[in-house]
């Protein structure tokens, strides 16, 4: 007895299929192995072969436990023996032969139906099945977060860049306020990208180009704190400009209100 676990492969072939003048059929004629799990209502795709010398055959692996069953289909030849595997059960049913009814007139000849391939199951003698190799699988990419480590980095980040600008950015002789308020902005702007990257990095990482780059944040931690010192520049920047413009048209203005009072 031939134990059948999934895995094993058995190699199933066909009698001499032959035609209705009962020679074998051509080389390359299509036969169809079918296999269904009738208990599981599965039916599985059918495996299409090409005769040589008249017989098909092929190997088939049973991939789960169940009863498996094997018909074969040719052309016309739509009636087949049957293939039963149930456990380390193989069975095989060859198909009822049909009554032909005699005639109670004038007998009229009838058309010898083309013989229908008989599959015989002839299992693979195997010591022992060999296991598939097993896939190891491969655990999903982690979703991007920002954590602690994240959070300290961008801190430091923004002390440093905050502290820079304190004493570079202004003049040491102007007002403490006036010093103070361009690193407290740097600070403020810092930590709304910095909020604004933990909110939308799950969704930032599913877009081309950016999505390798911010997974790579959950090992390196070096993508949280250039975006929050970048929101810290922009921000600092974008008061400087606007402070800019702001004096420019202030003084486009007082010309343009000194150069009508001259004319007046």
């Amino acid at each position: 007895e031939v134990e059948i676990t999934p895995g094993a492969r058995l190699t199933v072939r066909t009698s001499v299929i032959a035609d209705k003048n009962g020679n074998p059929v051509p080389d390359n004629t299509l036969v169809s192995f079918k296999r269904s799990y009738p208990k599981e209502g599965l039916e599985l795709a059918p495996l299409v072969v090409s005769t040589i010398d008249g017989v098909a055959e092929t190997v088939i692996t049973v991939d789960r436990e169940g009863t498996l069953e094997i018909t074969a289909e040719s052309g016309e030849a739509t009636q087949s023996g049957k293939i039963i595997i149930e456990g380390p059960t193989i069975t095989i049913e060859t198909p009822t032969a049909t009554a032909t009814p005699t005639a109670t007139a004038t007998p009229t000849a009838t058309e010898t139906p083309s013989a229908t391939p008989l599959p015989s199951a002839t299992p693979t003698e195997m010591p022992s099945p060999t296991p598939l190799p097993s896939a190891t699988p491969v655990p999903p990419p982690q979703p991007p977060a920002v954590i602690s480590v994240d959070l300290t980095l961008s801190l430091l980040m923004l002390v440093v860049a905050s502290t820079i600008v304190f004493f570079m950015a202004t003049a040491g002789t102007a007002p403490l306020e006036i010093r103070l308020w361009p690193a407290l902005l740097v600070v403020a702007s810092g930590l709304v990208g910095y909020v604004l990257y933990g909110i939308f990095a799950v969704q930032l990482a599913e877009v081309d180009g950016l999505g390798p780059l911010i997974r790579r944040n959950t090992r390196s931690h070096w993508v949280t704190p250039l975006v929050t010192l970048g929101f810290a520049l922009l921000g600092l920047g974008s008061v400087y400009l606007f402070n800019a413009l702001k004096a420019r048209y202030q003084n486009s203005f007082e010309e343009k209100e000194e150069a009508d009072e001259a004319q007046n």
